[in-house]
């Protein structure tokens, strides 16, 4: 708290940013307590294929995001 009264007070730091800043924090915190619950459910295989989903995704949507630009 102390670093963000101490950038606003030098105009560093909008209050829209802060704003911005403190949805985006609190959506990811949700989305973590939510998610827990979900994959805890999960068994281990499950687990490793929805990771290996993720993974795959993930490095597709990087080659697509290289070779777009």
């Amino acid at each position: 708290m102390a670093k963000v009264l101490a950038f606003r007070g030098f105009g560093a730091m909008p209050l829209d940013t802060f704003i911005k800043g403190l949805i985006t924090g609190s959506s990811l915190m949700a989305g973590t307590f939510i998610a827990k619950r979900l994959v805890m459910k999960f068994d281990a295989n499950a687990f490793r294929y929805m990771l290996d989903g993720l993974m795959l995704v993930s490095g597709l949507a990087m080659l697509w995001n290289a070779f777009a630009t």
